[in-house]
């Protein structure tokens, strides 16, 4: 091997080692918290706490999601909302948001569930300080599902700099 082609493999591997840190700066740290029903969770600067839990059967009805009106969605299972309440309480460092990604519904077997769909009052991106949102999230689960096998809610966020990737 050459010492001009162990020169271009050093200077490849350094350039991916130097766009992984570049990305772990821009996506990191990613933020878990557990959302408990009537209980005010508290992390890292936000708070969350789940108002109410319903069972809505197998049937939804005009229901205002992200831009979208569900008119009419049917399962062979059924759905359940969970009413949460969400505030940021601490303001970030310059050039850092907080991006809401993901909602889990974690029953007591410990299986998880992700969301179907929000209510259109979902902070969708950049959640700013003392900003305080109550919206509805949406589950599909199996028939035989009670709400007392709710545990908790894991809501997961991405903290990332310079804005929201589009």
């Amino acid at each position: 091997m050459t010492r001009k082609t162990k020169i271009l493999i050093s200077v490849i591997l350094l350039s991916g080692i130097l766009y992984l840190l570049y990305n772990l700066y821009l996506y990191w740290p990613i933020i878990k918290m557990d959302c408990i029903l009537g209980k005010e969770t508290y992390k890292k600067g936000i708070t969350c706490k789940i108002l109410e839990i319903k069972d809505r059967g197998n049937q939804i009805k005009n229901i205002l999601t992200t831009g979208e009106l569900i008119e009419n969605l049917t399962t062979t299972g059924k759905f359940i909302e969970v009413k949460v309440k969400l505030k940021i309480e601490k303001k970030q460092p310059k050039g850092v948001d907080r991006i809401l990604s993901e909602h889990i519904l974690i029953d007591n077997q410990n299986q998880q569930y992700k969301e179907l769909f929000a209510s259109d009052m979902r902070p969708q991106a950049i959640l700013s300080p003392s900003e305080e949102f109550e919206y509805s999230v949406f589950f599909e689960l199996p028939k035989n599902w009670n709400i007392n096998n709710f545990k908790k809610l894991k809501l997961i966020f991405i903290q990332a700099r310079f804005g929201p990737i589009p």
